[in-house]
């Protein structure tokens, strides 16, 4: 993977190539972003990407990890070549295109996919492929006769889901107001997935504490009072709970037999 680096504009762009596949993780924008401020002619500009997280929470969990693009945006290159080209063959409405040239369905045409009639300019997407040489379109709009007529000629592309994983990306301009973290670009959906396996947030975070404490602190069961008592870090009570012999409340705890306890509070 190269991410190709765009530093004249602003906001900055980082662009993921076609040829890179439609899944980038926020680990590889990072790692490819130091590769980048890394070559001789970047190093006089700031940083792309800051990065924070994976902290240690104690039994194997760490928070996830937020990227912050420092005005910059990431792009997935633009679909611009047409996934299907052709000429109406026949006159229909303003809803079904018949190209008896065509080969829709082994050009991998999908539902959704935006077509333009480029003989009367109007626009639309695709319904159905019912065939190889048939499409339902939605109703053509913006153009002179918004219709399929004998020898309009067309262009099918298809708009794919792209995908930013595993983290939080999040992007920042020159005056640190917080912008889009992606840069819309022509044929590409863009779904953002965060860090769901490692990512907790903070009342996630204080009940792991406090299980680990529960776990891990010291513990006192009392004979005398029938009393069973977790302390804190620093030796102040955290929880208390009545204990007793017996799978009933009938008696107390004494030495011995705690087969119950009670919620601790």
């Amino acid at each position: 993977m190269a991410l190709r680096f765009l530093p004249s504009l602003t906001p900055r762009i980082i662009r993921v190539p076609i040829a890179d596949g439609d899944t980038i993780t926020l680990q590889e924008i990072i790692d490819q972003s130091r590769v980048i401020e890394e070559e001789p002619q970047n190093t006089a500009y700031e940083r792309i990407v800051l990065a924070a997280g994976k902290t240690d929470l104690g039994g194997g969990i760490s928070t996830g990890i937020t990227g912050t693009l420092q005005n910059a945006q990431l792009e997935f290159e633009a679909r611009t070549t047409p996934i299907s080209t052709g000429t109406a063959t026949a006159g229909g409405d303003s809803d079904t295109l018949v190209a008896s040239g065509s080969t829709f369905q082994a050009d991998g045409v999908l539902r959704g996919a935006w077509i333009v009639n480029f003989t009367d300019g109007s626009i639309g997407s695709v319904r159905t492929i019912d065939s190889e040489q048939q499409l339902t379109t939605t109703l053509l709009v913006e153009g002179a006769s918004n219709d399929w007529a004998t020898s309009d000629t067309f262009k099918i592309w298809n708009i794919l889901q792209v995908e930013v994983s595993a983290g939080n990306l999040v992007a920042k301009d020159a005056n640190d107001l917080s912008i889009d973290s992606i840069y819309t670009s022509f044929g590409n959906q863009v779904v953002r997935t965060g860090d769901t396996s490692a990512s907790i947030n903070a009342s996630q975070a204080t009940s792991l504490t406090i299980i680990q404490k529960i776990l891990q602190n010291k513990t006192i069961t009392d004979p005398d009072t029938g009393i069973l008592t977790v302390y804190d870090d620093d030796d102040s009570v955290l929880f208390t709970a009545n204990i007793y012999e017996g799978k009933t409340v009938a008696q107390a705890y004494r030495g011995s037999g705690l087969e119950r306890r009670e919620r601790l509070t």
